[in-house]
């Protein structure tokens, strides 16, 4: 999902949220060539005007991502969306 990863990577680059903090933030999904909106509770929807929002409980399952940050000092760390059932777990 190309929407998903440009939203993470704004989160971090962009407004400087930690990945953690990114994964968890929530979330849009614009639905291409409508005006169709699906949004996690939280976002301020009053100046969107003209399209179908529909509002769901955050979290939703407005996909699910994992990250792996890779340290200065080499080391691995592991990430997991609040959203799923996932788990970091370190491979040496």
């Amino acid at each position: 999902r190309p929407q998903l990863h440009s939203e993470i990577f704004s989160n971090i680059y962009k407004y400087g949220l930690g990945v953690q903090d990114a994964l968890d933030h929530r979330r849009f999904i614009w639905h291409l060539w409508t005006s169709s909106v699906d949004m996690e509770d939280g976002f301020q929807t009053a100046s969107l005007k003209g399209l179908d929002i529909n509002v769901v409980p955050y979290p939703s399952r407005l996909g699910v991502a994992g990250a792996v940050e890779i340290l200065m000092n080499g080391i691995r760390v592991g990430y997991c969306d609040i959203r799923g059932e996932g788990i970091p777990i370190g491979l040496i």
